[in-house]
């Protein structure tokens, strides 16, 4: 595994450099100079990065029942386990006279301005499409309501059915299992006493059971996010067009004079 990630790590950095044309560089530096402040540049990396982590050392009682024994307390050194995992990264970015460009100033470089005005419509389209639902939001109703069916005892307590059984069920069968073997077995008014306590708890807990209310909850409505200009080729539809672009531009310069 360890030599299958370094092949990756120095394969996957390459393999941009190698995708790519070499030109052959021309004698003539003008026409060199002239070259490089006109041709794209296709800057990608991708590649694999091993992460590791913990081994960090503390210190701890040998024995937390010291006092118990009568011993003095001993204290002993101990290392947190290696951990390792690998994180993936791929840049993409796209060169020109030694500065960063974007897809439509490329576009626009290399004459596909139509292409270009395409993406710069449609982007306006969705921008305009989210102005009039912001427009349409503010003018509404910013809130909506949910409806939550639960337990009159879940609802009183404000929490979870979880919450309810361990914090009241649990106690309330306990509670009337335990006051209806009192009454049960006692006399009197000692016999009495619990076995109603016990008739009640059990009558809770068949109420809360058997009966269901609907709690409503109001929320603030928000309007999703403002469209953003993303990338509409593919990393390989960018790098075919400055292939492209370059060998032209290549030729036309070899051939003037």
């Amino acid at each position: 595994m360890k030599h299958l990630i370094l092949k990756l790590l120095i394969i996957l950095p390459l393999s941009n450099i190698l995708s790519q044309t070499i030109f052959p560089p021309f004698n003539d530096t003008k026409k060199q100079f002239l070259f490089e402040r006109n041709r794209i540049y296709i800057n990608e990396s991708k590649g694999v990065v091993p992460l590791i982590y913990g081994g960090a050392s503390k210190i701890t009682l040998a024995d937390p029942l010291y006092r118990a024994k009568g011993n003095d307390p001993q204290y002993v050194s101990k290392q947190a386990p290696l951990r390792s995992t690998y994180k993936y990264y791929h840049n993409f970015s796209i060169e020109y006279d030694g500065k960063q460009i974007s897809e439509l100033d490329l576009l626009s470089l290399i004459g596909l301005e139509e292409e270009k005005n395409k993406i710069i419509n449609n982007f306006n389209e969705k921008v305009l499409e989210w102005e009039k639902e912001v427009s349409e939001f503010e003018k509404g109703d910013q809130f909506y309501t949910t409806e939550k069916k639960m337990s009159p005892l879940t609802s009183i307590m404000g929490g979870d059915e979880i919450t309810t059984e361990y914090c009241l069920y649990y106690p309330l069968a306990f509670c009337g299992s335990l006051f209806t073997l009192s009454g049960i077995i006692g006399e009197g008014t000692w016999g009495r006493t619990p076995l109603v306590w016990g008739v009640i708890s059990f009558g809770i807990l068949i109420y809360d059971k058997t009966t269901e209310v609907i709690k409503t909850e109001k929320h603030k409505n928000t309007p999703r996010g403002k469209p953003e200009l993303r990338q509409s080729l593919s990393n390989n539809q960018i790098k075919g067009l400055v292939e492209s672009y370059n060998k032209n531009l290549y030729n036309k310069i070899k051939s003037s004079k």
